[in-house]
């Protein structure tokens, strides 16, 4: 297209200055669109509309006023006017007129009219320079700044598009001749009436009909004679002539000459209307003003036309029957001849009228009868004959669809228009035709077929012809060596782009980078090619996609082209584009001027080696031209058209599909949004200034997604680091700060060898951990660390592992690199990561960060890349390779490194880098910690509080941000975000509570108590749901913190965000930090934390306070927040005195709520409405509000959000501590998308959005970043410290109940429905193995696990099942209770295959009596988890549950026959068998060992037992007794004998059988294991000892003494214990029990294991103690020698006994008495244990220890440490044994007289104590080398001698071979050394002691001297065997030197040596009860 209209009439053109006057003209349509919207803001202000506007009177006089042309006039009193009807001359009328604007408007609208008047003048079509444009810019600019700033913005963009366009629209002729007839009806209509009769106005009406009557001029015939007589008349020259002729048809022809003639003299004028009056009378009339209207003229016309198309119809055409013959074909041929257009239906007219044999199709768009005559082949024929080969590839839909018709038809004729149609209307191309599978081609072309069945033959029909395409897709043209750069988009071509045969390789992106459309003709007619432009427009037009079509290059099918070229062409360029802007104005309609806009000039490029061009054409669809809905067009532009719509599917190599307007409503939703996105786009690279500003935020948004500000808010970082080599490495690593991205993220992927980065983010603190890629190779099952992980993919410099190569890296470390990457993607939900590349240099033969690249986005990563590199360049490889899978948006390049820094450390949240500021005990002082030592720290588990949180951020604050921030926070917390610090921060944005002072006041008479004894105080806040209970407890300790100007009133406070094993750890080292001497008690917030959390955490506390902490002094303080469930109205009532926070508000705190709800309204700067939170507060919770509310905001929830709350109100009603991770619903989310529209959406745009899924154009943003406002203000998110635990939830319980009431009445479903949606969910999410669907598995699993506590004062009584189960049992919607639970319950089992919801199961169905269902589910449980005791026990409670059944289906009174008992029987014996089971389970665990099932078999056998008196059988209990204990029982003449026949089982009742003995073995198990076995070296006490206590007497009703004539019942144990607590409680029992012993083993010589126990124990209790209480009684030799005998005796006795399980009693007895102190063997009593027997005795103990309590690890043993009773004392022998918890008792009654009551510690001198050491013994012994074991040498009679090895309680390796004393414990395996010290050190304490008081006894000074314990305490081991932390020793202490025999001891030399030895270590242990 010529860049002006008439050139050559005006001499050689300029074609800069011919682009600024289509500029210019491109402009002025911008300035209509200026005045049309500020005509439109005008008469909207005013409340009216243009109709009713014009209407006006006043409105109608002011235009009346005004001399209008009538054509004006017209259009101003139609029915209907519209802004688009307005041209700028009635615009300006309007406004200047009617409006009255302001001035500046009114200058700009006459200065935009005057110019546009001047444009009518331009002969040539040029502009000299911009300044005329830059002057209506001006004008324009000012008008649209009256509209408004968006507008306004609008303009500015659209005006910097057209002034940098290079390819410039030309306007066509007809165009300006549109632009002449507006300025000479303005010039008519405001000359006076004198004027208008001159000849000067006669001139001017003239030229204006030239305008006017243009079409009907275009019309005449003998054009070629009306221009040969101008010239003869010289109204034209023999060259102007010739240039008309140029163009092609007749109506160009006419509009060149009418612009010409308008710009002639008058007289030219006057004889071009003489002329035209001679040859065409009518015509001249017209154009001369006579009286006519032209319709006699177009008559005339329509005669002439109607012979000239028949008499060519005549000559193109002949009859033929069955011919046929293209409807679009004969059109073209008519006008190609006639050289103008000419309307289809007079076509068809005509030749129906000539051939009467013919017909007209109108499905098949063609006439039956005719075929075209030898004479005349039109130029589309030639096209289609060179595209015979259909070519798949390219082959647009209407062909496509007319092959598949007639290949179907082949098979059955009536099948051709049937697939014909269903091609078209599924909008299915070939490339997606081949990928159908069998049952979508049955679905979707079975459809289309009626009645005829979609059978075999056309199955296979269809599948060949699939194959035929896939194999001509498949077969690639042969590899070109060059790929071919393609000429730069929206650019003309320079006579240097040439193309040469090759390969074009475009890339592929976002809707700005275009799309190339290839077509391979060889032969193009001009009017196919118009064709197919028209499609392409029409396509990128709707899909918002730039886009280039090129013709002459050949579609490979892959998104290449191979360059051909077109030869011998038979048009111009020129000409086309006419053809083209034409098939646009009568196709597009409306769109059309909008269409041409969008439409850059075709551009003819050559080839290097032949003759052929390839033609191209641009087309840039930009969204202030593009209408925002998609549209349609009539297609094809010749023939009988449809209508349809053309759009590009959502493939990344995107295929024009056509949708027929029936299924556009389908497809609307889908391509709706891209009108924004490329508003977004281009509104944000608008000016080439801002560039770097554009780049830098296209990053952030591609790093972070829309509505996100931090990287980690939703996603889970990776960094692939690319190869640092360049020359200017070290300048280029200054560049490089990106240390905070580097450290958020979880895993740094680098390619670099070198170490230098790693450790520059590092610095000297160890933040990753370092992994090679040969690490993933070294074994079968790698794991990746828990840690952030560095992972070396290219040699690693510190192991001396070099780079290689890309070859042999492929081969040997990308194996390795691949298998952590699949661990890392089954570690994160998909969507949810984001891998960032940095890429440093161009690709080198050592850097495979390419290969790397294209792995990972080809894979499993594909949408979750983003490409960094400064320059182009370095990625340009990869970027084209990979470009067909990701867009644009997926490579950022332009900015410099420190740039890049700065966006990408910008959006990765900030670690506060702030100082922490504690308290610590010494004065008023307080202690900083770094950011660094906070770090290094590494408390991950806790979050602590500085004594001035928030101070130093808020100083860094400007003003306004300051403001900003206050705002911000408040405003997240008043929607429900959570309170957090800030809001604690800023005055009055949290309501104190009122119970807040109350609280407080406990806490800190609790923190100042010396009365209190715990070591640990605990103060618990119990609230309902929802109800404030975590602000409350935050609340407390932001004031329990905060300096305020005085840290010495404040406390290290911590919130515990995670209980691991970790965390006590944690918070140790939280509270020593540099306050090491003497600690203040802490505060330690636990919030809702689960049950075995707290504890874990509280027993970890009283061991680390028990080590660690100050004698006497309160170690901590926990702040335990309880949820108390709603509805447990016996929880609540009971909570009364406990300041339960209740769902309602008290008077003053309703009162603060209504001041600040006003004091938010006054402020103004937010909708206090939407503060959901907030309001429900201020309401008291009031159910009415929150259920209004609710109904109003679930209207504004999107379908897809309505269900994700019909599961987030499920969990949030019932699980309300968990957030959901929000990626679960991602997918979710995605699936439910419009599906309604994809249903109905056409096949081939359903399938492109699949795809879509598969390779997204663009990374899509999350679904919980955009939500809808409502959703927004139900939901809140809910971070934690990592994606991994963070998640979203409904933001209160009362509002997720709430909400799920309203979703299921709205759905009319009930409980069980909603649960059954949620369960459908978890089905999807199931089978993922990332963290976050875990979790999400886990919260649903738990709603059906979770019991609550059913008395929160009697915390080991629970609800029988969870809140979910309970519900679905009452609710009354559906099944009955006992029919919907189980069926539930079992969905949820089936899908999770989480056992415990099956033992959950099995419990419910026992709970409604179906023990066969209970069974069976238990055994699948038990399939899944084969080795879990738990579910073992659940088993034998069904048998026993089923036991307890069948006995209470019989009346008190009524007794069970023989065959009910044996049942009942049975069952008892089948749980127990089950019990046992679970037993053996329990015994093989790692951890602590299980003894529920130990107690079950006990409490089943006993309460079969009780209750054989409802069997027939019974009739006295004795003699049931007698049955069980005595074996000489008549059996043959009792009632048992027939029940014994029945059921033989019963006889393992009888005692001594092996079930009886295990039986009471595992009574004694439970005892033992209760009072042997120190679980925790704090004391918890529980009722567990009562419960034993009752079922030991319940067990000895019936296996215990029965003799009539004893007159008690001993109904306790044998053990220690129980003979302890018989001592305590029924000491007269005991004693009698004793007595009868004594009597057994002196009298009667009877040695009974049992009467030995007693007795022995009984002895020892008593001579033991050395309490205020005890009786005094001394052991007389004789009794002691007695003693020795027996307690030989009872270890013969049991050793004898192989089976059974052993008395450990026996051991600790023999131990003690045995032990050979001097005074013993001073005896000489023969009786004493020889030492090597009594070490072999040892040993065998220490393993009846372990095996007693089924210790098989290290682990085990030091979790289940023996407790310590007794230890060797001073005294005679058997006087010598003493209690340590008697005088433990003594110590405490003296400290509490002295004003100490906290319970003893670690620190304490208990040992040290005078009356202590008085009462123990010390011996002597050498530390061995490791320090766990004392060697103790014992001198025998007769001079032997024999060395005992005695462990250490606690290691002693500071005495490694050293001499020490020590006091020798008995523990329940063992002997062990207590209280290890120096032996030179003590008797340096001797020595003082006496210099110090000469007469005092030695004792006596033991006694007094007291050691400090940070002198001489050793550091213990805490249960696991880890030592805590040492106490540190003085910079002056020095080691003790040995003492020379002989030296004088001095008090000076002793205090002296005292003081060097201040660095020795001494073991002070502790009694282990």
């Amino acid at each position: 297209m010529a860049l002006s209209m008439v050139p050559p009439l005006y001499g050689t053109p300029n074609t800069v200055n011919a682009r600024h006057y289509h500029r210019l003209l491109d402009l002025h349509d911008c300035a209509a669109e200026t005045l049309r919207k500020y005509l439109e803001q005008e008469i909207t202000n005013q409340g009216s509309t243009l109709q009713v506007f014009l209407k006006q009177d006043k409105v109608k006089h002011k235009i009346e006023s005004n001399s209008l042309f009538p054509a004006q006039k017209d259009i101003l009193s139609s029915e209907n006017p519209s802004y688009e009807s307005l041209d700028i001359s009635l615009l300006s009328i309007l406004i200047l007129e009617v409006c009255s604007p302001v001035e500046v408007v009114s200058q700009s609208v006459r200065q935009l009219r005057k110019q546009r008047n001047e444009l009518s003048h331009n002969v040539k079509g040029e502009v000299n320079g911009s300044q005329p444009f830059n002057v209506a810019s001006q004008e324009i600019l000012k008008i649209s700044a009256e509209i408004g700033d968006d507008f306004k913005d609008k303009m500015l963009r659209q005006m910097h598009d057209i002034r940098n366009r290079e390819m410039v629209r030309t306007h066509t002729n007809l165009e300006q001749i549109v632009i002449n007839g507006e300025y000479f009806m303005v010039k008519l209509v405001e000359s006076s009436p004198n004027e208008q009769e001159s000849q000067t106005a006669i001139e001017t009406r003239i030229k204006l009909n030239l305008s006017r009557w243009i079409r009907q001029l275009s019309r005449m015939d003998k054009l070629s004679i009306f221009l040969q007589s101008l010239k003869d008349a010289g109204v034209i020259s023999e060259t102007q002539k010739l240039t008309i002729e140029t163009e092609f048809q007749n109506c160009s022809q006419m509009q060149m000459l009418v612009l010409f003639v308008q710009n002639e003299t008058k007289a030219n004028l006057f004889k071009f209307c003489k002329v035209l009056r001679s040859i065409h009378p009518l015509l001249a009339n017209l154009i001369e003003g006579t009286d006519t209207d032209g319709i006699d003229i177009d008559e005339y016309l329509d005669r002439d036309e109607t012979l000239e198309i028949e008499q060519i119809l005549r000559s193109s055409l002949t009859s033929c029957i069955g011919a046929t013959v293209t409807c679009e074909k004969i059109h073209v041929i008519v006008e190609d001849k006639m050289k103008s257009s000419i309307c289809f239906d007079k076509v068809k007219t005509c030749l129906l009228n000539m051939f009467k044999q013919a017909t007209y199709t109108t499905k098949e768009k063609c006439f039956v009868g005719v075929q075209e005559t030898s004479q005349f082949v039109c130029s589309s024929e030639k096209s289609e004959n060179s595209s015979a080969s259909k070519e798949f590839s390219s082959m647009p839909i209407e062909d496509f669809a007319k092959e598949m018709g007639e290949r179907m038809g082949r098979l059955k004729p009536e099948l051709k228009g049937l697939f014909r149609d269903a091609v078209f209307s599924e909008a299915i191309l070939p490339q997606i035709f081949v990928s159908m599978p069998p049952e979508d081609l049955e679905k979707v072309f079975g459809s289309y077929l009626g009645d005829i069945k979609f059978g075999y033959g056309i199955q296979h029909e269809l599948k060949s012809f699939q194959k035929q395409i896939q194999d001509q897709l498949a077969t690639s043209p042969p590899f070109m060596s060059k790929v071919v750069s393609l000429r730069k988009f929206d650019t003309p071509a320079s006579s240097e782009v040439k193309y040469r045969k090759g390969t074009a390789r475009p890339a592929h992106g976002n809707i700005l980078v275009p799309v190339h459309e290839f077509r391979a003709t060889m032969n193009a007619s001009k009017h196919s090619i118009a064709r197919e432009v028209l499609r392409f427009v029409a396509a990128c037009m709707n899909s918002r996609k730039n886009g280039t079509i090129h013709f002459g290059i050949k579609d490979n099918g892959d998104g290449c082209g191979t360059i051909e070229g077109i030869s011998s062409l038979s048009f111009t360029t020129k000409e086309l584009d006419v053809l083209i802007a034409r098939y646009i104005s009568e196709s597009f309609c409306l769109h059309s001027q909008k269409a041409l806009l969008c439409l850059r000039p075709t551009q003819a490029i050559s080839m290097m080696d032949s003759e052929n061009v390839v033609l191209e054409i641009d087309v840039i669809p930009s969204s202030y031209y593009c209408p925002k809905e998609i549209f349609s067009i009539c297609f094809p532009p010749k023939g009988p058209y449809d209508t349809v719509y053309f759009v590009y599917d959502m493939n990344p190599r995107c295929n024009i599909v056509t949708i027929d307007e029936s299924k556009i409503c389908s497809v609307r939703c889908i391509y709706a949004d891209r009108y924004e996105e490329r508003r977004t786009l281009e509104k944000e690279s608008i000016s080439e200034s801002k560039k770097d500003k554009f780049l830098e935020r296209t990053l952030a948004i591609s790093l972070t997604g829309k509505g996100k500000k931090y990287v980690t808010d939703e996603y889970v970082p990776i960094i692939v680091t690319g190869k640092i080599g360049r020359q200017n490495e070290i300048e280029f690593r200054k560049q490089l700060k990106m240390d905070l991205a580097f450290k958020s993220s979880c895993y740094i992927i680098d390619m670099d060898s070198s170490s230098t980065l790693r450790a520059d983010i590092e610095k000297d603190t160890l933040i990753f951990n370092v992994k090679t890629a040969e690490d993933f190779l070294k074994t079968d099952r790698p794991e990746l660390p828990n840690e952030p992980m560095w992972l070396y993919c290219n040699g690693y410099d510190e192991k001396n592992l070099g780079a290689m190569k890309v070859k042999e890296w492929t081969d040997c470390r990308l194996p390795g690199i691949q298998l952590a990457l699949n661990m890392i993607r089954d570690n994160i939900p998909k969507e949810r990561a984001l891998v960032i590349f940095m890429v440093y240099q161009q690709q080198t033969k050592v850097d495979p960060i390419f290969e790397l690249a294209r792995d990972m986005m080809r894979s499993s990563f594909r949408r979750e890349c983003v490409v960094v590199s400064s320059n182009e360049g370095n990625i340009k490889d990869i970027k084209n390779e990979i470009s067909y899978l990701v867009d644009d948006h997926h490579f950022h390049t332009g900015l410099s490194w420190e740039a890049i820094s700065g966006v990408v450390n910008s959006v990765f949240r900030p670690n506060p880098n702030v100082v922490c500021r504690l308290p610590c005990s010494y004065g008023g002082h307080f202690v900083e910690m770094t950011t660094k030592e906070r770090s290094e720290m590494k408390l991950t588990d806790i979050e602590i509080l500085s004594g001035e949180e928030c101070q130093k951020e808020y100083e860094k604050m400007t003003k306004d941000e300051r403001l900003r921030h206050e705002q911000e926070v408040q405003e997240n917390y008043y929607k429900g975000s959570g309170v957090s610090w800030w809001n604690f921060f800023y005055d009055n944005q949290v309501g104190k509570r009122k119970d807040l002072a109350s609280h407080q006041e406990d806490i800190y008479d609790k923190l100042n108590s010396k009365e209190g004894e715990a070591l640990i105080e605990i103060h618990e806040i119990e609230h309902h749901p929802g109800a404030g209970g975590s602000t409350l407890g935050r609340h407390l300790l932001w004031k329990l913190s905060q300096f305020k100007g005085v840290p010495k009133n404040s406390f290290r406070c911590c919130v515990v965000r995670n209980i691991t094993e970790k965390t006590v750890e944690q918070i140790e080292r939280f509270r020593a930090f540099r306050d090491p001497k003497d600690p203040k008690p802490f505060i330690v917030l636990v919030d809702n934390k689960g049950e075995d959390g707290v504890m874990l955490l509280r027993s970890k506390l009283h061991e680390a306070a028990y080590k660690t902490s100050t004698p006497g002094k309160l170690f901590c303080l926990i702040i335990l927040i309880n949820r108390v469930p709603i509805s447990n109205e016996k929880t609540a009532s009971t909570s009364k005195q406990k300041r339960l926070l209740r769902h309602n508000l008290s008077g003053k705190e309703l009162q603060w709520f209504e001041n600040k709800y006003k004091e938010l309204e006054d402020k103004k700067t937010i909708d206090v409405e939407t503060l959901i939170a907030f309001n429900v507060m201020r309401k008291s919770f009031d159910k009415t509000y929150i259920n209004k509310l609710t109904s109003e905001m679930m209207k504004g929830v999107t379908e897809t959000e309505f269900e994700v709350l019909k599961c987030l109100s499920v969990i949030s009603s019932y699980e309300s501590d968990h957030p959901v991770p929000q990626s679960v619903f991602d997918s979710f989310m995605e699936e439910q998308s419009n599906i309604g529209a994809l249903v109905q959406a056409p096949y081939g745009i359903a399938h492109s959005v699949k795809e879509l899924r598969k390779m997204s154009e663009r990374r899509k943003g999350i679904w919980n970043v955009t939500m809808s406002e409502a959703m927004s203000l139900l939901v809140t998110k809910r971070d934690d410290a990592d994606l991994y635990n963070g998640g979203i939830c409904i933001i209160s319980q009362p509002f997720a109940k709430s909400i799920l009431h309203h979703i299921m009445t709205k759905t009319c479903s009930s409980l069980e429905d909603i649960v059954e949606h949620v369960l459908d969910v978890v089905s999807k999410r199931k089978s993922e193995g990332n963290p976050m669907s875990k979790r999400f598995v886990k919260i649903v699993c738990s709603l059906f696990k979770t019991r609550q506590f059913e008395d929160s004062n009697k915390p080991e009584t629970k609800l029988k099942f969870s809140d979910l189960v309970l519900d679905l049992e009452k609710d009354k919607a559906s099944l009955s209770g006992s029919e919907k639970v189980p069926k539930t319950m079992k969905r949820c089992f089936e899908i999770t295959e989480d056992a415990m919801v099956g033992q959950q199961l099995a419990r419910y169905n026992i709970h409604i009596n179906d023990y066969a269902s209970a069974e069976r589910e238990i055994k699948r449980s038990l399939e899944l988890k084969p080795g879990n005791s738990y579910l073992l026990d659940t088993y034998g409670q069904i048998f026993k549950s089923k036991m307890e059944y069948v006995l209470d289906a019989h009346s008190s009174s009524e007794k069970l026959d023989q065959h009910r008992t044996a049942e009942v029987i049975n069952l008892a014996f089948a749980a127990i068998e089950k019990f046992k089971e679970g037993q053996e389970i329990a015994k093989k665990q790692d951890d602590d060992t299980n003894m529920s099932c130990f107690y079950m078999e006990v409490k089943t056998a006993v309460f079969l037992l009780e209750k054989f008196q409802k069997f027939d059988n019974f009739q006295k209990r004795d003699e049931l007794c007698r049955f069980l204990t005595d074996m000489s029982f008549p059996i043959n003449n009792s009632n048992f004998l027939g029940l014994i026949q029945v059921c033989p089982r019963i006889e393992d009742l009888r005692k001594d059988s092996e079930w009886q003995q295990h039986l009471e073995s595992s009574l004694r198990c439970l005892e033992e294991t209760n009072y042997q076995i120190k679980r925790h070296l704090y004391t918890v006490y529980t009722e567990d000892e009562t419960l034993l206590l009752k079922l030991r007497e319940r067990f000895e009703r019936f296996y215990g003494a029965i003799d009539e004539r004893s007159k008690y019942k001993f109904n306790f144990g044998i053990g220690l214990k129980p003979l302890m607590t018989a001592a305590e409680k029924k000491s007269a029992k005991l004693q009698c029990r004793v007595d009868e012993a004594r009597k057994n083993l002196h009298e009667l010589n009877h040695s009974d294991v049992r009467d030995l126990l007693v007795y022995l124990g009984y002895n020892i209790i008593t001579l033991s103690d050395r309490s205020s209480k005890a009786k005094g009684e001394q052991c007389s030799l004789e009794e002691y020698g007695r003693l020795l005998r027996y307690s030989t005796r009872l270890v013969d006795k049991q050793r004898r006994e192989k089976a059974g399980r052993k008395y450990l009693e026996s051991f600790l007895y023999f131990a003690m008495l045995h032990w050979p102190l001097q005074k013993r063997l001073d005896l000489n009593e023969d009786v004493l244990s020889p030492g090597g027997t009594y070490d072999d005795l040892m040993k065998e103990w220490e393993e009846t220890y372990k095996n007693n309590h089924f210790i098989k690890t290290l682990e085990q043993s030091r979790f289940k440490k023996p407790k310590n009773y007794f230890a060797l004392g001073r005294g005679t022998p058997g006087n010598d044994i003493v209690d340590l918890e008697s005088i433990r008792k003594k110590w405490m009654d003296r400290k509490k007289e002295e004003g100490r009551h906290r319970r003893p510690v670690f620190g304490d001198n208990f040992w040290r104590e005078g009356f202590v050491e008085a009462s123990l013994e010390r011996l002597e012994g050498v530390v061995d080398g490791n320090g766990c074991t004392i060697i103790h040498t014992v001198k025998y009679p007769n001079n032997r001698e024999h060395t005992f090895m005695i462990s250490t309680y606690y290691p002693c390796d500071g005495y490694s071979n050293r001499p020490v004393t020590f006091v020798l414990g008995f523990t329940w395996k063992g002997p062990t050394a207590f209280d290890v010290r120096e032996k030179e050190i003590e008797s340096q304490k001797r020595a003082v002691a006496m210099v110090d008081n000469p007469h005092s006894s030695s004792v006596g000074t033991m006694a007094n001297e007291k050691l400090q314990h940070h002198e001489h305490a050793p550091t213990p081991r805490t249960e696991t065997g880890e030592r805590p932390a040492k106490v540190e020793c003085s910079a002056g202490a020095q080691a003790v030197e040995p003492r020379s025999e002989g030296t004088e001891l001095t008090k000076e030399n002793v205090s002296s040596r005292r003081k060097r030895k201040n660095k020795k270590k001494s073991s002070q242990n502790t009694f282990g009860k």
